[in-house]
């Protein structure tokens, strides 16, 4: 009797660790990992809605997850700790060209603007006026680094020129605030409650255009970009009379080669069917339409994707 009871329990403990070594399996195949970026600012909200029309619409489990931001995001998706991530399109298109091969596209979001601010005191109305400053060019991994460093190049300067420092954004308004540095760089998309933040508080400040030939001539060797303007309305506070001029880059989500098909066709499918509920979850969406969702791809197009694609009339096949 006792060792028909003693049988029984280890086979019933047999069959626990079978059934939980599936579902892991089963988890894990189909829960959808979204590299985002920071959570005080859009890339995080933004996977957040993603993930939530993937759990709703989809056979699929999906979560957002806070990160460093694009250059991270890149990296996470290589070593396949991210499923997905939405990285800047300069970033998607310096990664596959540096020979990260691996790196597949799915469709283009919000414009993002590169962003300048800097205190009224400071007395900085051009990016030339950073010279001997103390700036801050953005936190380690993110894509507002690489931009901050490529506008300086543009000016013919570099972090030499300046005293700078490697804050992520609220340290970078507190730090302004505070009288600790003279200006900020931050690519992000417009309204955004960070910048409405900064040019709120107590001291004044401006948003500082980044235009102009340099510029100009900048954006046509490299197309990812583009002329963008800032509104004086979103941010009513700042010390600016006018619009700002500046330029910008598109959030991406982009995915590895090694993903399914099936998954990716799935996904693409999930975010074009219900493009009004994703608008809806955040204002810098608002005019995103199905011909832009397929601009600033430089990466080669996920095969599950352009599935997608094909079947619906965006893209015609070969």
């Amino acid at each position: 009797m006792k060792k028909n009871i003693r049988k029984k329990l280890i086979l019933i403990s047999i069959l626990s660790i079978l059934i939980l070594s599936l579902l892991f399996l089963f988890l894990k195949d189909n829960t959808l990992t979204i590299g985002t970026g920071s959570e005080k600012g859009i890339y995080y909200p933004t996977g957040l809605a993603i993930s939530e029309i993937i759990n709703k619409y989809s056979n699929y489990q999906s979560i957002a997850i806070p990160s460093k931001g694009s250059v991270y995001n890149v990296k996470e998706i290589l070593q396949d700790n991210f499923t997905f991530g939405i990285v800047q399109s300069d970033v998607q298109h310096d990664a596959y060209t540096l020979g990260k091969t691996n790196l597949r596209a799915l469709l283009s979001l919000h414009p993002e603007t590169i962003t300048l601010v800097a205190s009224a005191q400071s007395n900085i109305k051009s990016v030339t006026d950073l010279k001997g400053k103390k700036v801050n060019l953005g936190n380690d991994g993110s894509g507002h680094l690489q931009n901050a460093k490529t506008v300086l190049k543009i000016f013919d300067l570099t972090e030499k020129d300046l005293s700078p420092s490697y804050l992520n954004i609220m340290d970078s308004i507190t730090a302004l605030k505070n009288g600790e540095i003279d200006a900020y760089f931050y690519t992000i998309g417009h309204p955004d409650k960070t910048t409405y933040i900064a040019t709120s508080s107590k001291i004044k400040t401006n948003l500082i255009p980044i235009s102009g030939p340099k510029i100009e001539t900048y954006i046509k060797d490299h197309p990812y970009y583009t002329i963008n303007i800032i509104k004086k309305e979103f941010y009513p506070n700042s010390a600016n009379k006018t619009d700002i001029a500046s330029f910008g880059v598109k959030a991406t989500l982009v995915t590895s080669a090694k993903v399914t098909d099936k998954i990716v066709y799935a996904v693409t499918k999930t975010i074009f069917t219900n493009l009004e509920k994703l608008k809806e979850s955040n204002p810098v969406l608002n005019n995103l339409t199905k011909k832009d969702m397929l601009k600033s791809l430089t990466a080669p197009i996920h095969p599950g994707a352009l599935k997608y694609y094909q079947e619906q009339g965006i893209i015609k096949p070969n």
